[in-house]
């Protein structure tokens, strides 16, 4: 039996409620803001640090050494949870791997804020050191995650956007057999023209978007540091990709209302 499909939630993998979404993107905004801020008590911390190390002012020093690292966790955390929240609003990730995700991330963001915690508690050179140690590995461990949630969320992402694409198809074959069937006339070539052209600019850069996707999984996994870097810029690339077709599907679908 042919199952017929009305919208692009039909082809979904997970059923997600408005207030669900709306939760999911405050997070987001939440994180976003609290991303740029830390980023920005950074690197006044670090001129700071950096102040009070060539005048020679070992306390000065500390407690500047001190801020920066707490804002460099900020920035850690925060950056997982901007991750958190675009996984949990991904429609076409199975709940059991949204699950899986974000348990695994909020471990990550867990021994952050631990660490986080002894930062701020340091009262000698050394403990401070050790808390700085800690963080780094953290999240050399962390940021491998990160990503890979990342792309796969773009990947969801892409997903939703060749869902929307069967279903702007199929409505227009509904039109057509819908005329046909009442035997009206249908001259409607030149809409045809321009929805043919959005429809495969939408298929073009989502094929685009998916060799990139797929060539940054190869350069993952060869290891290296140049690998990822050049993986770095191809998710970055897809996620590119993927508005632009979004837009051409944006388009095609306005060609329609005719």
């Amino acid at each position: 039996k042919i199952k017929k499909v009305r919208s692009a939630a039909e082809l979904e993998t997970r059923e997600i409620s408005k207030g669900y979404l709306d939760d999911a993107k405050e997070r987001f905004e939440k994180a976003q803001k609290g991303f740029t801020d830390a980023k920005i008590g950074l690197d006044v911390a670090l001129k700071a640090y950096l102040d009070a190390k060539a005048q020679n002012d070992t306390n000065a020093t500390f407690e500047h050494a001190q801020d920066y690292l707490l804002h460099a966790a900020d920035t850690f955390i925060q950056h997982l949870e901007k991750v958190k929240s675009r996984v949990l609003e991904s429609r076409n990730i199975p709940e059991s791997g949204v699950a899986e995700i974000t348990a695994a991330i909020g471990a990550k963001i867990k021994i952050l804020v631990e660490i986080k915690a002894e930062i701020e508690a340091a009262k000698t050179r050394e403990e401070l050191k050790l808390a700085a140690q800690k963080l780094r590995e953290a999240w050399s461990d962390a940021k491998h995650l990160a990503k890979a949630s990342a792309e796969r969320a773009v990947e969801s992402r892409l997903q939703g956007v060749t869902n929307r694409l069967v279903v702007l198809e199929k409505r227009l074959d509904a039109i057509l057999e819908k005329a046909k069937a009442q035997n009206i006339p249908v001259d409607i070539e030149a809409e045809l023209s321009v929805f043919s052209k959005f429809t495969a600019a939408a298929k073009d850069f989502g094929a685009q978007a998916q060799a990139k996707l797929t060539e940054a999984l190869k350069l993952k996994l060869e290891g290296s540091r140049e690998g990822r870097e050049k993986a770095g810029k191809f998710a970055e690339e897809a996620h590119a990709l993927i508005k632009k077709s979004q837009e051409s599907l944006k388009q095609a679908h306005e060609s329609l209302k005719v």
